[in-house]
């Protein structure tokens, strides 16, 4: 299994800025699978109500941007989760080596 933690930045859902606390993107993938697996952990500064359904994401890391389709697993109004339902672009063949 290789992964790859991401700090991010600058979070955006469904074209709005959340302010946060922390944000981590996590990928991974299995070998011999090109098609890897990711998810999103955010806390927001701000009390924020999401309903559980796919929203897209944009993300930035550094001078990096991921973005992408994800559905939003758990969320208690300052921690989100969410889980990628599609293919998360702005990776790199080498991100996971």
């Amino acid at each position: 299994m290789r992964h790859k933690r991401f700090p991010i930045d600058t979070f955006v859902v469904a074209g709005r800025t959340m302010s946060l606390r922390y944000c981590d993107l996590l990928v991974a993938s299995s070998e011999g699978n090109d098609d890897a697996d990711w998810e999103c952990l955010a806390a927001s500064n701000d009390e924020v109500q999401l309903a559980p359904a796919p929203y897209a994401l944009e993300l930035r890391s550094g001078h990096r941007d991921f973005n992408g389709e994800a559905i939003l697993v758990r969320s208690d109004g300052l921690a989100h989760v969410f889980r990628g339902i599609g293919p998360l672009r702005g990776m790199t063949e080498g991100d996971l080596g």
